[in-house]
């Protein structure tokens, strides 16, 4: 991919170079490529994918720091532009459902139900998940960031 979107307030090239850099470290055989679940709904089947909040340098544990299924990766990425949908898929989440992962990136599934036409089959994931996205913060004040995550005042609230 050539060209992308800016994402959290990094632009596109930013982000390429921190995903390059973590590439490396993957064929050097200095990180795991991404965790046996989605550190969101816990999903274990399909594409499981890294995904960084914060792209800066120097590079570090903040690049890949979270492995995700798809549907909860494209939906964290879509938040800024797509909020209404974002937080339906929180609800669903606390509900207790997750979608049924996908096996391979289908952004046409995700364009879907962005767009209200139509709703991936669901499945009981089986965790107690109060606040489903504060898995994505391993320190700090959690609560607070999973809120600012869900509400869209990351880094600003770049939308």
């Amino acid at each position: 991919m050539s060209s992308g979107n800016s994402y959290n307030g990094f632009v596109w090239a930013e982000r390429q170079k921190a995903y390059d850099w973590l590439k490396r470290e993957w064929a050097a055989g200095r990180r795991v490529k991404v965790g046996p679940e989605c550190n969101v709904c816990g999903q274990t089947k399909g594409y499981l994918m890294a995904h960084s909040e914060d792209y800066s340098a120097p590079y570090g544990a903040n690049v890949g720091r979270w492995s995700l299924c798809y549907f909860c990766h494209m939906l964290i990425h879509c938040r800024f532009k797509a909020m209404p949908v974002f937080e339906r898929y929180v609800s669903v989440l606390e509900g207790g459902d997750r979608f049924v992962n996908l096996y391979g990136p289908q952004w046409g599934v995700v364009q879907s139900y962005l767009a209200g036409r139509m709703e991936p089959p669901r499945e009981k994931h089986g965790l107690l998940l109060i606040d489903p996205f504060a898995a994505l913060f391993e320190e700090g004040n959690e609560a607070r960031e999973a809120r600012e995550l869900v509400s869209g005042r990351v880094r600003g609230g770049h939308r």
